[in-house]
């Protein structure tokens, strides 16, 4: 489930950069296209039916699965729009710990060729309540 929000996620920032001209809800959220919501569902869908596929059940769960769980998210992604605009918030992406706060500390990081691993470490490490005595190591 998590594999498909991300998917959408992913697919729907990439092809709204790329074609995003006109604006989907712009007074809820002002960084969403059509063909962003377009490029997020059949993201979604390719990441579904690939699942299913590799599960060796009918594709059509995947067909049918995709759009729903992307239209979902989109409605999630609006959901969370109007509340941070109701909350005076610019951000919510240090909220839940591995997500968005993650991808970003991985994505300026990349550059340096860090695995995956040992980055989730060091990014747990500093994020997390420290020891007495510990306060600037990281193992």
């Amino acid at each position: 489930m998590i594999l498909l929000v991300w998917s959408f996620d992913t697919g729907a920032y990439l092809i709204g950069i790329a074609l995003g001209k006109r604006k989907f809800l712009a007074h809820i959220s002002p960084s969403k296209s059509y063909w962003g919501l377009f490029g997020g569902v059949v993201a979604c869908t390719a990441v579904a039916v690939a699942g299913f596929w590799a599960l060796g059940q009918p594709l059509v769960l995947g067909l049918g699965l995709g759009p729903l769980i992307g239209l979902v998210a989109q409605a999630g992604d609006l959901a969370e729009s109007m509340l941070k605009r109701a909350a005076g918030a610019k951000d919510s992406g240090g909220l839940i710990r591995g997500t968005a706060a993650y991808s970003i500390a991985w994505t300026r990081s990349s550059s340096r060729r860090r695995s995956p691993r040992s980055m989730s470490r060091r990014w747990f490490a500093e994020s997390g309540p420290k020891p007495a005595g510990e306060e600037g190591t990281v193992r």
